[in-house]
């Protein structure tokens, strides 16, 4: 039985990195930089020199919760729920391969068939147990972010 939120397969590299593999019918989300911030601290010239002023905490704050809590959370509710009944209603997996633990975080992605998702998998686990990114039949390498 396949758990949500729990790797599919996780395989050792012979640099001796953690691979995870993930299977979601969800379009994955490119992670980036978050939106500018709407208040920039290089337009205000302060009165009393450089020095932050009580005036201007204010500001910061609402513009910290603007742009680092409140934006964030207005697109993950609003994109989650259709990216979850697009995925649902095609026949296309996304499978990810993620290094989880020590090096830094690299994501390598795939796209396939729901039908062929799991030949695939084994494939994709076998080439990284070899260190390589293969390219598996009726599999598409979509390519790979370091974060």
């Amino acid at each position: 039985m396949r758990v949500p939120f729990r790797a599919v397969q996780t395989v050792v590299d012979p640099s001796g990195d953690y691979w995870g593999l993930y299977v979601t019918r969800t379009v994955p989300e490119r992670r980036g930089p978050g939106a500018p911030a709407l208040f920039d601290d290089s337009m205000i010239g302060f009165p009393f020199g450089d020095s932050i002023t009580m005036l201007a905490l204010p500001v910061a704050v609402v513009d910290f919760a603007w742009s680092c809590l409140l934006v964030p959370l207005g697109r993950a509710v609003v994109r989650t729920p259709g990216a979850f009944v697009r995925g649902r209603r095609s026949n296309v997996a996304w499978i990810q391969a993620v290094r989880l633990y020590g090096a830094p975080r690299r994501t390598r992605t795939w796209t396939t068939t729901i039908n062929d998702a799991p030949g695939a998998v084994d494939a994709i686990a076998a080439g990284l147990q070899r260190g390589r990114v293969v390219q598996p039949r009726g599999a598409v390498y979509a390519g790979e972010v370091d974060d």
